[in-house]
């Protein structure tokens, strides 16, 4: 099993190379950038925020396992772009409630029937078994790539390989 190591990198790295994947991520990023601070918050955010509207900083601050100066500088970046109102609670005014507009909703709704299309159309030309089986496969391979086996390894050839004490400088940065 292991001598199809070689074949599977190579069909992972000439996806990864596609230009319509490039166009997307690159995309995703841009977006990203431009409406959060955290570059993966906002969406989890309003995908929160579609689950349970009304939630405060610190909770919203617990559930996404965000520091509350992100979460505050996420729903300052959000609010300017009206994708969610910050209002104050019913019952205690010093408690402050985030909730996601109208436009946040429309924009929420359009974002998820992108990805839906998008994976759709990636995945058109598998079985719904083996689509069954790579979810199945993601999963463990997910499972086994956690932050303290990656950065173990970024650790163990850091100054040995050309490259990696720079990729282990962005890790470090992205983590930090």
């Amino acid at each position: 099993m292991r001598t199809h190591i070689p074949d599977l990198l190579s069909s992972v790295q000439a996806f990864f190379r596609r230009p319509s994947w490039i166009v997307v991520a690159n995309m995703l990023d841009k977006h990203e950038r431009k409406i959060s601070a955290n570059r993966i918050g906002a969406p989890r955010l309003m995908d929160l925020l579609t689950e349970q509207d009304g939630l405060t900083n610190t909770e919203i601050s617990e559930r996404l396992a965000l520091q509350p100066a992100s979460v505050t500088a996420m729903i300052k970046r959000l609010t300017q772009f009206e994708l969610i109102e910050v209002r104050p609670d019913k019952y205690d005014k010093r408690q402050m409630r985030v909730f996601l507009s109208d436009k946040g909703q429309r924009h929420f709704k359009e974002m998820e029937q992108f990805f839906d299309e998008y994976i759709h159309t990636m995945l058109a030309g598998l079985t719904d078994d083996e689509i069954d089986e790579f979810s199945r496969l993601s999963t463990i391979i997910r499972e086994h790539a956690d932050e303290s086996r990656t950065e173990a390894l970024l650790k163990k050839y850091d100054g040995k390989i050309m490259g990696i004490d720079r990729l282990y400088e962005d890790y470090k940065k992205l983590k930090g």
